[in-house]
């Protein structure tokens, strides 16, 4: 008798562990942490190459080249080359998708 009643409150125990772990273990699964954080309170300013950098890299000083990485040696490493004003990127999110 003492047995049969260990044994049914186990298995309520378990019954109760396994419908919690239903409904919990979704929830926490979904949550995704993005890549990358974008504060919306700070704007993003465009970076243009420095005549010196344009010189190094053999284009014309007057040439208009937005700077989108750098490496750890202040290099350039991804840039694009303005050649009207609507070239530029404001909006790295669109960046991202478009290339």
């Amino acid at each position: 008798m003492l047995k049969n009643k260990n044994l049914i409150i186990v298995a309520l125990v378990l019954v109760i562990i396994i419908i919690l772990a239903l409904i919990f273990l979704p929830k926490l699964l979904k949550q995704d942490v993005p890549d990358f954080v974008v504060n919306p309170e700070i704007q993003y300013q465009p970076e243009f190459m420095s005549p010196q950098e344009l010189t190094s890299l053999g284009f014309p000083t007057d040439s208009k080249i937005q700077v989108f990485q750098r490496n750890e040696n202040n290099e350039v490493e991804v840039y694009r080359i303005i050649r009207q004003e609507e070239d530029i990127i404001y909006d790295l999110d669109e960046f991202r998708r478009n290339y």
